[in-house]
């Protein structure tokens, strides 16, 4: 849902995310995210940002964990339509099981991105992030404590085909480098997006 009021806007977002290995669930993802933004004038904008999800494994529920988001964004108009972007922003993980300290992480990230406008229905967007996780304590099977950087990058469009009607497909490659390997791996996520405006 969206609420517009003068140079404010107010959002806020419902999710729920199913994730499935080999047929079966894996884990399950649900929240919300709410973000306020601020018109500072014709070109340029200021917004704050928070999300919570409720993270549910399904076969290892001692990692079970609550995750909270937050931070702030600036974007910039140019005069012939590009917009650039750049955000910072904190994450907090906590599993609900205490005995599991070393499956808590705090972590720090940051983002950059744009937009262009393709012809007058179709603007391409490009973003990239990297985030920086330290987790909570020694994993004992590993005798050391992790440390994650993980980088994404994805491209798009937003494709306008009637009034009110916006469809944007994407692709997104994540890669995930950590000082224990296992928890190293890539992934990629093609996804097609259907939005409708009242």
């Amino acid at each position: 849902m969206v609420l517009t009021r003068d140079k404010n806007e107010f959002s806020l977002n419902a999710q729920f995310n199913q994730y499935e290995l080999a047929s079966d669930t894996y884990r399950t993802a649900s929240g919300l995210s709410g973000q306020w933004q601020y018109k500072m004038d014709a070109r340029n904008q200021l917004s704050v940002f928070a999300q919570y999800s409720d993270l549910r494994y399904q076969t290892q529920s001692n990692r079970n964990a609550e995750r909270w988001m937050a931070g702030g964004a600036f974007a910039h108009a140019y005069t012939g339509g590009q917009v650039a972007f750049a955000s910072a922003y904190l994450v907090n993980e906590r599993p609900r099981d205490s005995t599991v300290p070393w499956l808590a992480l705090d972590g720090v990230g940051v983002r950059i991105g744009g937009q262009i406008n393709y012809d007058a229905k179709t603007a391409l967007f490009a973003n990239g992030s990297i985030e920086y996780r330290r987790y909570g304590a020694e994993d004992p099977s590993f005798l050391t404590t992790r440390k994650d950087t993980q980088y994404d990058l994805s491209l798009g469009a937003n494709y306008t085909p009637a009034r009110y009607w916006k469809i944007t497909p994407k692709l997104a490659w994540s890669v995930n480098e950590s000082n224990i390997e296992l928890n190293k791996y890539q992934r990629e996520v093609v996804s097609v997006t259907v939005r409708r405006d009242f």
